[in-house]
């Protein structure tokens, strides 16, 4: 895929589906189409289709990065942006 053609999914919930079959739903949180690598920055929010053993075995909730090359194709869910969850007020240490 073209780096340039995912700049307009910048902030949405979408699902990316990779060259090796694998489907997943993500949150796109960054598209840079000008570095070498890893364009699309996004949050794992679920697994659709898995790919082969041993490809991309990360928890839920996780961020990842990835080149566009190595995408397929990208359906946007609903074409709604959104904002990551805002960081808690009070550190995760002061429990008062």
């Amino acid at each position: 895929m073209n780096p340039q053609d995912l700049v307009a999914f910048d902030g949405q919930i979408v699902q990316l589906h990779f060259n090796d079959g694998e489907q997943i739903r993500a949150h796109i949180v960054s598209v840079d189409p000008d570095v070498a690598d890893n364009h699309v920055f996004y949050v794992l929010l679920g697994v659709i289709q898995p790919g082969p053993p041993r490809s991309r075995q990360v928890p839920l909730d996780s961020g990842c990065g990835v080149s566009a090359q190595e995408i397929a194709r990208v359906v946007p869910t609903d074409g709604q942006r959104r904002a990551l969850a805002p960081a808690s007020a009070r550190p995760w240490w002061k429990f008062w």
